[in-house]
Parts: C-alpha cells; sequence; structure tokens
C-alpha cells in the first residue's frame, strides 16, 4: 500500500487523500495506474481500497478502507483452507515530519469470513487496526500494520494479524519490495521485484 515510485518522487503521500487501490493482487508482476490520489495495482489475492486524510487545524475527513478477497489459511486441521472474506472500517490519520513524512493511522473495522477451516464455515465480528507511513528517504519506504479482530458469529476465536512492508525504488519504474504477514500460526516473508508502466 505504499505509493508507487514515480508518484512518490513528487508526493510521497498524496494530501489530503491517499487512495490505493488494488485489485487481484499479482505477487510477481504488479501494475498499476496512477494520479495524484489514485493508485490501482493488481495482486493475485484481494481488492483492497485504504484512503488516509490525514487530519490538520483546518480540515477534518475520516480515513476510510474496505478490503475482500481470498487467501490461504491453516486452521481445524485444514492445511490449506480457501478463506473468502470482506472488511471495512473508518478512523483517523495524522501526519508528521520527524524523519521526513509518516502517516499514522488507526480504525474500527467489521469483517466477515467464510470458510470451512472455521466452525460453522462463517464468522462475523469487529476489531481495531492501526499502523503507519513512513517515508525513510526519498527513495526508502516503510510500513506496517498491527490488527486484532473478535468474533460474535459463526467461529469465535480472536484473531492477531501483523505485517511490515519496505519498499526500495531502484529506477523510476523499478522497485523492490521485503513484506512479511503473520496470521494465526502462519507466517510469510515475500521479496518481489515491481515493475511499473
Amino acid at each position: 500500500f505504499l505509493p508507487s515510485p514515480a508518484h512518490s518522487q513528487k508526493t510521497p503521500f498524496p494530501t489530503p487523500l491517499i487512495a490505493i487501490l488494488r485489485a487481484l493482487k499479482a505477487r510477481l508482476t504488479p501494475c498499476r495506474y496512477g494520479d495524484a490520489e489514485t493508485e490501482i495495482g493488481v495482486s493475485g489475492q484481494a481488492l483492497i481500497i485504504t484512503s488516509l486524510s490525514p487530519v490538520d487545524g483546518l480540515f477534518f475527513k475520516p480515513s476510510w478502507k474496505l478490503n475482500s478477497g481470498f487467501e490461504t489459511i491453516n486452521r481445524n486441521g485444514c492445511r490449506f483452507c480457501r478463506t473468502g472474506g470482506v472488511n471495512g472500517g473508518v478512523g483517523l490519520a495524522a501526519e508528521t515530519s520527524w524523519l521526513k513524512r509518516e502517516v499514522y493511522y488507526g480504525f474500527g473495522e467489521i469483517a466477515a469470513e467464510y470458510s470451512r477451516g472455521f466452525a460453522r464455515d462463517y464468522r462475523i465480528g469487529g476489531g481495531l487496526s492501526a499502523g503507519m507511513l513512513v517515508d525513510v528517504t526519498e527513495r526508502w519506504k516503510v510500513a506496517s500494520n498491527a490488527s486484532y479482530f473478535g468474533y460474535g458469529a459463526g467461529d469465535g476465536r480472536t484473531e492477531w494479524r501483523l505485517s511490515a512492508q519496505q519498499r526500495f525504488t531502484l529506477t523510476k519504474d523499478l522497485a523492490l519490495r521485503f513484506e512479511f504477514n503473520q496470521r494465526i500460526n502462519r507466517r510469510e516473508y515475500l521479496v518481489n521485484l515491481q515493475f511499473y508502466f
């Protein structure tokens, strides 16, 4: 969810709105379309829309997010269960310039998921998430996110999710991305070479 190299050189995080759209998250060859406020990328996993509007002295606009897609989980003896779901939320974002430029955000979220790996094959609930986007240098971007969900319907077990990403811009149209994700007892480490056009 970091801005593309071409746009990060002009505006690291477009203000007051950052809208990032990823459709069908293709891990090896993401593509993007972008203007000053919107970015569309392709990834084989999910549709992710996040709008961050940092609060300032003149404007107050809530931030929001909407995610949907599929992923594989290991749960209840089902080693490679596919899970489909949708979640969304509203929250606040704040911007600082301690290092270069940082955006911190938090959301209250609701979620619904379906999988044979869940008790009664589904779960519906809510939770909280928080994270940050940081421009360390002009070419080096860092992001992290943590989420906690509790489910009141279906499979009632709670869940923590953690993720961290780094992106190094190699050229205007080429970036190297490192990603770590943890969900339940599954850890995922990814290295992506991203081409932009």
